[in-house]
């Protein structure tokens, strides 16, 4: 019995010490380690901003187009006439975008079933202003198109801009003489309003 006892002493004195060097052994000895931390990461949105400016016959400098710019002017028209204006669309945020210029007819007179804006053509031209009614006439026939339908479309990257010559004939046919204030029509005037807009977003 005494030996059994001096058996179990002897164990547990020696599971203790194994314990004891263990845990000595833990505070003495480490693995390598390492670690990278960074705490100034900063995730910003883009912004998407585009804008559009003109520049008439004469004019020299670029003017920001808003909603009451009347960008093609005050003359008043008869067969014939033509008006040219620069158009530029620059992309002056931080992203890339997808652009669509259209004009859009808000009012139109209308005689006999016939309205204004059915006189009225839109091209693309070169950025020059010497688009005279007799060289106007010398533009392809398949390159008009009606002014409530024009329509103009790219892409920008940032800073990048896209300038255009637009020019709108009333191009002359026998429905003219509709239009003529003299020959008794009783409409306060005829006229056209043109809208133009600009829609942009975001080029995935």
């Amino acid at each position: 019995m005494k030996r059994s006892t001096t058996k179990r002493a002897l164990l547990m004195s020696g599971l203790a010490m194994l314990l004891s060097i263990s845990m000595l052994v833990g505070t003495t000895f480490a693995w390598f380690t390492d670690t990278v931390s960074s705490a100034n990461n900063v995730i910003v949105a883009g912004n998407l901003d585009v804008e559009l400016y003109y520049q008439a016959e004469g004019q020299t400098d670029w003017t920001k187009v808003t909603d009451t710019t009347n960008v093609f002017g005050e003359a008043l028209w008869e067969p014939g006439h033509t008006e040219v204006v620069k158009l530029k669309v620059v992309n002056e945020g931080t992203l890339a975008l997808k652009y669509q210029l259209t004009l859009n007819v808000l009012e139109a007179t209308e005689i006999d079933g016939v309205s204004f804006a059915s006189m009225l053509k839109v091209a693309l031209v070169d950025d020059r202003f010497e688009y005279t009614r007799e060289n106007v006439e010398a533009i392809a026939a398949d390159e008009w198109q009606d002014l409530a339908t024009f329509t103009l479309a790219g892409k920008l990257d940032k800073t990048e801009n896209d300038v255009y010559g637009i020019v709108i004939w009333w191009q002359p046919s026998d429905r003219d003489d509709l239009f003529n204030m003299n020959n008794g029509k009783t409409v306060g005037s005829i006229k056209v309003s043109v809208g133009i807009n600009l829609f942009a977003t975001q080029d995935t």
